[in-house]
């Protein structure tokens, strides 16, 4: 009989040490052996849905639901399971059985309101959201939902007040706090309150509590540049050229969502989203992380078989997200820093470099309550010198790697939209389709922090709009200009 604590502990190490290969076959021969085991099954859900593999998440917490159904904690987790692997009308209808188990759950009004607005029913989300929303005693998350509903909707300052509340309320959690700050910025913002905006982006930044050390990570980032020399690229072993993997990178807030909907937008293209898989085989090649985002500061562990077989593990989950598709995303923004190991793994990938003004991509990110780590993206500075450290190791890489690698500005493609979308395509060897030009109306659910506004048609609002906040941000303009 497993025993669910020994195992979570034994997973947990293999993770650390970047064997998720070897944890993942390791849980599914537990479930092979004991594939009633209900312990095991929600171990299995947690895992498969931390490490990526939806499916497997969803058929665990699928199994433990059918026999549990009246269990709402299990509901839950699937919901958010199915809703993390994009299947969206199925966590509705577990979101819909968790309300008939607990109708006023903050947390289950809260995911079935952002489903519906993930799918763009912003209206039908609003109505259901605002009783419980407008309540005196709502949820703080319940708050933070609720705003972001209210953003697009038109209703700011009833998003705001609700946040106001959620933030006054006493012993509250700091990354709720965090992510509650960050919409209020986001609203003060939409109302031109320019300077409220900057004060509620900069407490909840701080409220993150990240540790970034821009000069530790740009010397590691230059002793990579180093290391990868044209003649160490020129005696790497190589994978077969493929020409499946179309990697869109740059900074986070530099366009990278708006160019995977275009090309997803086309027959015979396939969206990869943010795949984690390059960063994995980075760890899994220098063991635990010595900066982050992690540098694969040495090209010596890619000797040929290591190289056959990370280029087998990457292709093999690009085919699996598009089995017909002739090109698939990866729209992972900081692969930018891993373009030696695509190299050396599928040397015939495409890299599309979304570029944008530093000063608008340092003023977006300010705002946005990010998934992941990014542990430079909450600070003003931080962002300037790591935006600074990304364009020199992106140089770097168009000198000595001999990769395809096309410079999008985002404000170029926003001006002539038709112009830069064939372009687009032509790079990506893709023939014209005009759909791509209508990439607002794909009916493909974008999981990113762009989710709303890929879903209008291009505008430009978005540039220059840095001078909202000029006293703040001018000043890191040298940084640049140096």
């Amino acid at each position: 009989m497993t025993d669910p604590k020994a195992l979570a502990a034994e997973l947990q190490s293999l993770l650390d040490r970047a064997r998720a290969d070897e944890a993942t076959a390791r849980v599914r021969a537990e479930l092979a052996a004991e594939p009633h085991n209900h312990a095991l099954l929600a171990l299995a859900g947690e895992f498969f849905s931390a490490v990526g593999l939806h499916p497997d998440a969803i058929a665990a917490l699928s199994a433990l639901t059918s026999s549990h159904p009246d269990d709402p904690r299990f509901l839950m987790q699937l919901a958010a399971a199915q809703k993390a692997g994009g299947d969206l009308p199925g966590a509705e209808q577990s979101a819909a059985r968790l309300l008939a188990l607990a109708p006023g759950q903050p947390q289950a009004l809260a995911l079935r309101a952002d489903l519906l607005y993930l799918q763009g029913r912003y209206r039908e989300a609003f109505e259901f959201i605002a009783p419980a929303a407008r309540s005196p005693n709502a949820h703080p998350g319940l708050a933070v939902t609720f705003a972001r509903i209210c953003r697009v909707e038109n209703k700011a300052w009833e998003g705001i007040s609700a946040l106001e509340k959620a933030l006054a309320r006493p012993g509250l959690h700091p990354q709720l706090a965090a992510d509650a700050g960050l919409q209020l910025a986001k609203l003060y913002d939409s109302v031109k309150r320019y300077d409220q905006a900057w004060a509620a982006a900069a407490k909840a930044n701080a409220l993150k509590g990240a540790k970034f050390d821009p000069d530790a990570f740009d010397t590691a980032a230059q002793s990579m540049c180093d290391a990868w020399s044209a003649q160490a690229v020129a005696r790497l072993p190589a994978a077969a050229r493929t020409d499946l993997p179309v990697l869109i990178v740059g900074m986070p807030r530099s366009g990278t969502t708006l160019v995977e909907q275009i090309l997803a937008s086309h027959p015979s293209a396939a969206a990869g989203a943010e795949l984690p898989d390059l960063s994995r085989a980075v760890i899994r090649l220098t063991g635990p992380m010595k900066t982050d985002p992690p540098l694969l500061t040495d090209p010596s562990p890619l000797d040929a078989e290591t190289v056959a077989r990370e280029a087998d593990r990457y292709l093999s989950h690009l085919r699996s997200i598009g089995p017909a598709a002739a090109r698939v995303t990866d729209k992972m923004p900081l692969n930018a820093l891993h373009l030696g190991l695509v190299r050396a793994i599928a040397p015939g990938a495409r890299v599309v470099w979304c570029r944008r003004e530093p000063l608008d991509v340092i003023a977006s990110c300010l705002f946005q309550h990010f998934a992941g780590s990014n542990p430079f993206a909450y600070n003003p500075e931080h962002l300037a010198r790591f935006h600074r450290t990304l364009d020199r190791v992106m140089r770097h890489w168009q000198g000595v790697l001999g990769l395809d690698i096309l410079e999008l500005p985002y404000e170029a493609l926003v001006a002539d939209q038709e112009g830069w979308t064939r372009r687009l395509l032509e790079f990506a060897g893709l023939p014209w389709d005009g759909a791509c030009l209508r990439y607002h109306e794909s009916e493909r659910v974008a999981m990113t922090l762009s989710n709303d506004q890929v879903r209008q048609p291009i505008f430009t609002s978005s540039v220059e709009r840095w001078r909202r906040y000029e006293k703040h941000l001018a000043p890191l303009r040298d940084l640049f200009d140096a």
